[in-house]
């Protein structure tokens, strides 16, 4: 795999996710091509893998955009996540390998050590802070659905997962915080049946996670966003 197509590739994925690079913005090569001091070529190549990953969406004649945020597409993501990523999950429960159990296990400590550190200090949770949380969750996250064979449910899910956290990003501020905590508590749970290798726990709170972040709250902000 190009390396250097990969670091433009994350870098573009990572600014979509964000919202740095907003839903609907034409995202014209010769301006990015320069900023990030790369080919024309390279940018392409990366841009095309941002479409598979559906964050990216080429109009004919027209170039390339970031993908519109809408509740139905929202709505559509929720429903494939909650028929594959319970499912996954409980499956992954019953056969981790020793190597996928030991990613689960370090995540999981990286982001306890993380609430513990916020916690201890005792005060308001920050936008910073979030973010940086959330990273953290998603390490996990990723690391719970690696499954030993990297099947092909595996794959789509991490996709979906993708486009799930663009949206998850516009939780970030003070009157959904407490979803997001909600997840992170959720998702901590989770880890917690897959390292024990309870399939059904894993399971259930699994759906836990998805009717968290399917709430009202959310919703209302990306139909007004």
């Amino acid at each position: 795999m190009n390396t250097l197509i990969e670091k433009v590739y994350l870098e573009l994925r990572d600014r979509i996710i964000k919202s740095d690079l907003r839903a609907g913005l034409k995202l014209k090569i010769e301006p990015l091509r320069d900023e990030m001091s790369v080919s024309s070529s390279t940018l392409r190549e990366a841009l095309y893998r941002l479409i598979n990953d559906n964050l990216v969406v080429a109009k004919q004649q027209r170039g390339f955009y970031v993908t519109e945020l809408s509740l139905r597409d929202f709505d559509d993501l929720i429903s494939c996540l909650r028929g594959c990523l319970p499912a996954l999950v409980a499956r992954n429960a019953e056969r981790t390998d020793e190597e996928s159990e030991l990613r689960v296990i370090a995540a999981h400590h990286r982001l306890n050590r993380r609430l513990q550190d916020f916690k201890d200090s005792g005060s308001l949770l920050p936008l910073e802070v979030v973010v940086d949380m959330a990273s953290y969750a998603d390490e996990l996250l990723i690391a719970i659905l690696s499954s030993p064979d990297m099947s092909r449910d595996s794959l789509v899910c991490q996709r979906w997962l993708l486009e799930w956290r663009r949206y998850r990003y516009l939780m970030h501020d003070t009157p959904s915080l407490l979803q997001f905590l909600l997840g992170v508590s959720a998702l901590q749970e989770m880890a917690n049946a897959l390292i024990a290798g309870d399939g059904a726990a894993a399971q259930h709170f699994t759906n836990d996670l998805i009717e968290i972040y399917q709430n009202e709250q959310l919703r209302s902000r990306i139909a007004n966003f």
